[in-house]
């Protein structure tokens, strides 16, 4: 992958880490149990208390020295089930001791700090979303996780050997898979979209809709990428972020 954004090393990652997990602490505050139950729409499976339970509990999983083994999608899902019963200040309470244990140890680990600070990062907005509390969308670790999710973008691209994809924000630019461009974009900050590296990683991380993906200002067809560009599913209904 080509960037103009430098790639950040392990330390810059787990700051943003520790900052978000800060962020959503002080979110979720004295949470109601209602709250707590409210669906999270950019993530289908779950309420708010089973995010919680997630973010959580692979911090508490991976430092104590239990990662997933073949089957990750069963490993996740039994850390939320495991924590079915607690409440969220209970699962505040746990974070607070494996939050600090974790970040820790992805300091001295890059290959666990760049896929689970971008995993918090985008969920700490898929809550903020959920809660009807948006916020921190021109924060530091916005474009900091933006760099994880090109990455990401650059291996599906070169897996399928589906030509490279050019996306750009103001100076920032991120090239992405190899071979002829097939597909640009070019975002800046107006009434659309006034936050436009951030809706650049919701829209990468597949946070948009079919549709709402067809109303960006594409050079070239997605329809041609775009099973290349998204590993997961997209969501059925449009995700209304504008408040």
């Amino acid at each position: 992958m080509q960037s103009t954004f430098p790639r950040p090393d392990a330390h810059e990652l787990v700051r943003q880490y520790a900052r978000s997990r800060h962020r959503i602490i002080d979110l979720l505050g004295d949470i109601s149990e209602d709250s707590s139950s409210l669906p999270v729409q950019a993530c289908p499976a779950w309420n708010v208390q089973q995010l919680v339970s997630h973010i959580v509990g692979l911090a508490t999983e991976v430092s104590a020295g239990n990662p997933p083994g073949d089957d990750s999608q069963a490993w996740v899902d039994e850390i939320v089930a495991a924590r079915s019963s607690m409440s969220v200040r209970d699962l505040i309470d746990e974070w607070n001791t494996s939050g600090p244990a974790f970040e820790a140890l992805a300091t001295t680990t890059p290959r666990l700090a760049f896929p689970l600070s971008y995993d918090l990062v985008v969920h700490e907005h898929d809550l903020r979303h959920a809660l009807a509390t948006p916020g921190a969308r021109d924060d530091e670790s916005v474009l900091v996780s933006m760099y994880v999710g090109a990455l990401l973008l650059d291996g599906d691209l070169k897996k399928n050997s589906a030509g490279s994809v050019r996306l750009r924000v103001g100076e920032h630019e991120w090239i992405c898979g190899e071979g002829s461009e097939v597909l640009a974009l070019e975002l800046e900050a107006n009434p659309k979209w006034p936050h436009p590296t951030w809706e650049l990683l919701r829209l990468t991380g597949s946070r948009r809709s079919a549709a709402q993906l067809s109303r960006y200002p594409w050079q070239g067809s997605l329809s041609e990428v775009a099973t290349s560009m998204f590993h997961m599913d997209l969501p059925s209904q449009d995700i209304d972020e504008q408040s």
